[in-house]
Parts: C-alpha cells; structure tokens; sequence
C-alpha cells in the first residue's frame, strides 16, 4: 500500500491527478518518527487519510518544511535525497492546487 495526493484535475471533472508520497513501510520507517519529534499534527493523518480543506493547505505545507529540515539533519544519503524530493514534490503541488478553486483532494 501506499500514500499518495489525489486530486481533480482542472483537464477534465472525471480526470483524477496524483502525487506519489510514500509507501505505508516508508512513511511509518521515516516520516512519522520526524512527526513524532516535531509534535506534528496534519501529516501523521496522511496514514489514515485525509480530505483536505483550502484553510489547511497553508499549515500542511509549513509542516512539511519543518520535516524536510528534520531529514536533512537526521537523513544522509540516497534516502535523504529521495525523502526531500517527494517532501518538495508535495509541498509545491499543495500550494499550486490551493489557488484552484472549489479543488478536490485527498491524501491518503
């Protein structure tokens, strides 16, 4: 199983559009002990799901900043490098989406 951003796309109202996050093993391996040590709220949710709302997407997003740094100080290597990829991957798709109006999104 795996995590991943979904979204509808502005192409077409049956047209979904995604963004990979992580799988269940590497979101649970490395993604949530950096939540745990940044006490964060919104990104843990992601293992479970989450419909996102317009008034989030601007805490969200700062949470994945400050665990993008958390990777970096704490990560090295090809994991670290593919953590922070999909880190700034998703951030940029959030905040893109977020200026679309009456979106549809989810993680999970």
């Amino acid at each position: 199983m795996s995590i991943s951003l979904t979204f509808k796309s502005n192409k077409s109202a049956d047209d979904l559009d995604g963004v990979p996050i992580a799988t269940n093993k590497v979101f649970k391996e490395f993604w949530l002990p950096g939540c745990a040590a940044l006490n964060l709220q919104w990104i843990p949710q992601f293992l479970e799901g989450l419909d996102l709302e317009s008034e989030a997407i601007p805490d969200i997003v700062e949470e994945l900043s400050r665990l993008r740094s958390w990777m970096i100080q704490n990560h090295s290597g090809k994991n670290r490098d593919s953590l922070v990829d999909r880190l700034d991957r998703l951030s940029n798709k959030l905040k893109e989406i977020s200026g679309v109006p009456k979106f549809a999104a989810w993680i999970g």
